[in-house]
């Protein structure tokens, strides 16, 4: 189940997936898009606001 509910969202090379304690998908970043669309100090401060908005998701499930 696991496997596959990743399958269903990934993107080539890599991609980071947030999903609930119970399997259930939230949202995912291609990890590759944020490193062309952002310089290092920049791409970091995007990683973190897309944890803390993943995170503000996963709960209101």
């Amino acid at each position: 189940m696991l496997g596959k509910k990743l399958q269903e969202h990934f993107v080539y090379p890599v991609d980071s997936l947030m999903l609930t304690p119970k399997l259930e998908f939230v949202q995912h970043l291609p990890t590759n898009d944020l490193h062309k669309s952002f310089p290092g100090n920049e791409r970091k401060s995007e990683y973190l606001k897309w944890l803390k908005s993943s995170l503000a998701q996963v709960d209101r499930h």
